[in-house]
């Protein structure tokens, strides 16, 4: 299967393929005697659970290690247990940030602010007050 097969079939372009390939998250495709690299049918799976990965949050190193975690000779189930307690680490901090980021909008919302008072400027006020209450979160919950 041709490059603009697999990007078709997986919904990608040919660029994000020849990108998944040169980082490593898809298998290298083999050259035809003309050139053309060529792909077996596995590899539009491969990239379709790729495009999933990143729309879940995985950044494409991420999707890396888990490839690289997959090969026989990388195969180590503590290594996949501990990259995985470092990513449910780093969702939960940012599910704290967010958090925090949605009380302040809530409160931002529900504030009435002077615009024509100096100081009283809701942005800045949100950008201070999300910095306080992410430390406080982030205190609260070690």
């Amino acid at each position: 299967m041709r490059i603009g097969q697999v990007a078709k079939n997986a919904g990608v372009s040919v660029q994000t393929v020849r990108l998944y390939e040169r980082v490593g998250v898809i298998p290298s495709a083999t050259r035809s005697d003309s050139g053309y690299r060529e792909y077996s049918v596995e590899t539009v799976d491969h990239v379709r659970a790729v495009k999933y990965g990143q729309r879940v949050g995985f950044t494409l190193a991420e999707m890396k290690t888990f490839v690289d975690l997959h090969q026989p000779s990388s195969q180590s189930p503590e290594a996949l247990t501990q990259f995985l307690h470092e990513k449910i680490a780093l969702i939960d901090a940012q599910i704290t940030q967010l958090t925090a980021i949605r009380a302040a909008l809530i409160t931002l919302s529900a504030s009435d602010y002077n615009w024509n008072v100096e100081g009283d400027c809701p942005i800045v006020q949100l950008l201070g007050g999300i910095t306080d209450h992410i430390q406080t979160e982030i205190r609260s919950q070690s």
